[in-house]
């Protein structure tokens, strides 16, 4: 699993140029329901919102722990000599680095990860009591390059789950990311999927429940690192409140996939058909998802979706990220085995911080001739 450095009371959207900032920083799970169970320093630096370019050196903000966890802090403003916006850092270190996820190590996930605020307007005089800020942002180190390899996510503060990162997302980015670098494997599955991945010929791939999208931002990248000329469509799909944020960070991220970004569309699983835009795929090479598993009961439906795209695509490869919160959701494996002719292999661990870890699983359908979808 991994814990967040997140605001349970986010910094505010304006203030007067040279007046501290207050705000509670929270550290958590993905769902923020369960807090970082030890204590843990936290850092703060600025940047400037326009040009990324540091503000002020990292500082020592509080050593937070649960019993502290609702306490509010200010700190001093960036040292601006005019209006301006800049952004609040928060990390767990001083290091050099600190403050973007390195999706290419396997130390990734130990400690807390880092959060950005989204841009503070620093004005000439008070506009009244701004409103506090409704979203915060993350970056991931994808590849080495200083210019263009790192990928930015936004995820809302609000209670939807929809607009959050959760941990099987940040894992699975994080495990095609150190599969880009090294992709050699003895298991057919893993192998089968990375050779659908990398190859010059046209990659067609559909995420279910895609959220914010992280997992169709990396996939993208790292394909553009491949073969950035080769046809690439990645369709990332989910219910209608999360489009927008997806189509946010689609957008601002475009300089990683200049040519075949990700496509957000919509896909109910309790509709009957699958979209024009799947319809329209010659064939679907890779079905991927990450914690799609939480609501058991939505597994009918989820089936059926499943089903419904394999009879489009039979020979599509199965690409599952789990992280395990209740025991009956395992209940799905036998689904699919029994539902849709797919057996899944585990065929790697991505462990993060500690607790649950985070499970890829791979599965390819065993024949042609699988049960009818299961009626929702």
């Amino acid at each position: 699993m991994f814990y967040y450095i997140s605001f349970l009371r986010p910094p505010p959207t304006a203030t007067v140029l040279g007046a501290p900032v207050a705000f509670t920083p929270q550290v958590s799970n993905d769902l923020r329901t369960e807090n970082f169970p030890g204590s843990v320093d936290i850092f703060y630096h600025w940047i400037d919102s326009t040009t990324g370019s540091q503000l002020s050196s990292a500082v020592k903000l509080t050593t937070w722990r649960e019993a502290n966890a609702y306490k509010e802090l200010t700190v001093a403003p960036p040292p601006l000599r005019k209006p301006g916006q800049a952004t609040l850092v928060l990390t767990s270190s001083q290091a050099s680095g600190a403050r973007e996820i390195d999706l290419r190590s396997l130390k990734y996930g130990k400690e807390p990860l880092p959060v950005y605020s989204t841009p503070i307007v620093f004005g000439a005089r008070s506009a009244g009591k701004a409103r506090k800020q409704e979203a915060v942002e993350r970056r991931f180190r994808l590849f080495d390059s200083d210019d263009g390899g790192s990928l930015q996510v936004r995820e809302m503060t609000s209670f939807d789950l929809d607009k959050k990162l959760w941990d099987s997302g940040v894992g699975l980015s994080g495990w095609l990311v150190r599969l880009s670098a090294e992709p050699t494997s003895n298991l057919h599955l893993k192998e089968a999927l990375w050779d659908a991945v990398a190859t010059e010929t046209e990659l067609r791939v559909v995420e279910l429940g895609a959220g914010t999208g992280v997992v169709s931002l990396v996939l993208a990248a790292v394909r553009n690192t491949l073969y950035p000329n080769a046809p690439t469509k990645i369709l990332s799909t989910d219910l209608p409140s999360s489009i927008e944020l997806m189509d946010y960070n689609v957008s601002g991220n475009a300089s990683l996939y200049p040519i075949h970004p990700p496509h957000p569309i919509v896909l109910d699983w309790d509709d009957d058909g699958i979209p024009r835009e799947v319809a329209d795929m010659e064939c679907i090479d890779i079905i991927m998802a990450a914690d799609i598993t939480y609501n058991t009961a939505s597994y009918p439906s989820l089936v059926g979706t499943l089903s419904r795209l394999l009879a489009h695509s039979p020979e599509a490869i199965f690409l599952l990220a789990y992280k395990q919160r209740d025991l009956t959701e395992r209940e799905l494996w036998s689904m699919v085995s029994e539902h849709v002719s797919i057996t899944l292999q585990k065929v790697d661990d991505v462990v993060g911080a500690g607790g649950q870890a985070v499970e890829i699983w791979i599965g390819k359908r065993a024949s042609q001739n699988a049960h009818p979808a299961l009626q929702s």
